[in-house]
């Protein structure tokens, strides 16, 4: 958080995952930071399997407080797509394009409280040269989303399930160090084997064994609901991933 902090009443100060994701990505007025922190005024619970946000149908814009989701498109034989992963200070949906109904549903895959982001959206899109800011760091959410989305696409076209794995852990470890979920290389996994299987298009047998043999190979332990990562050189290496923070300017 940058040092507008200091300048904010008492009982705006404590941080939440709507902050330090914007915070990270642009320099934010007093003004923008209390519009984030008063997310948290208007909040929903969810439970693991809830739809929070149907793309078919959409409503308002919401902001994730803390949580783990995801988009998936569930076919009509009952198989299962993740498209993406969404984690705490992700919207349900980009605040700053028009909402256009489509065909993904995003799901809670744990305990999710959402938070009422229309104050948020009102600002990048009614008045964003008032909240410069706000407006720099939704563009780059946005952003970030479409990056996300290409690294999903060759990771399912072109890469191993050892690649994959790999992959999508360092993009997790990313995400979540933006957000202070990250300590000493540790860092939450609350996922399931059947969910990494629907996220990488393996079957569960598949990424058992893939975490089996990377688990062996010493780069990565997986273990309790966290993952530790021993080789982060080997681990970039082998997966062929970049950064996407690298991309912002």
């Amino acid at each position: 958080m940058n040092g507008q902090s200091a300048l904010l009443p008492r009982k705006y100060t404590q941080s939440n995952a709507a902050v330090q994701r914007m915070s990270a990505l642009a320099e934010l007025s007093t003004d923008e930071m209390l519009i984030l922190h008063n997310l948290s005024r208007q909040t929903r619970s969810y439970l693991p399997r809830e739809e929070l946000w149907n793309e078919s149908k959409p409503s308002s814009p919401r902001i994730i407080l803390s949580g783990w989701a995801c988009r998936q498109r569930t076919l009509g034989d009952g198989r299962r797509q993740i498209v993406s992963f969404m984690l705490p200070g992700d919207p349900c949906h980009g605040l700053e394009r028009p909402t256009i109904p489509g065909t993904c549903t995003v799901v809670a895959l744990t305990a999710v409280v959402l938070a009422d982001a229309k104050t948020l959206e009102t600002a990048v899109n009614v008045n964003p040269s008032l909240y410069p800011g706000l407006t720099r760091a939704v563009r780059l959410l946005s952003i970030y989303e479409s990056l996300s989305l290409q690294d999903q696409v060759v990771r399912l076209g072109r890469q191993t399930a050892y690649e994959r794995m790999v992959h999508l852990l360092l993009e997790l470890h990313e995400r979540l160090d933006t957000v202070d979920m990250v300590i000493n290389n540790v860092f939450p996994m609350p996922l399931t084997q059947e969910v990494l299987a629907d996220a990488l298009g393996l079957s569960i047998v598949h990424v058992n064994r893939t975490l089996q043999q990377i688990r062996r190979d010493g780069i990565l332990e997986v273990r309790g609901g966290s993952v530790t990562i021993l080789d982060m050189e080997v681990m970039l290496a082998l997966s062929d991933f970049t950064p996407v923070s690298g991309n912002f300017e």
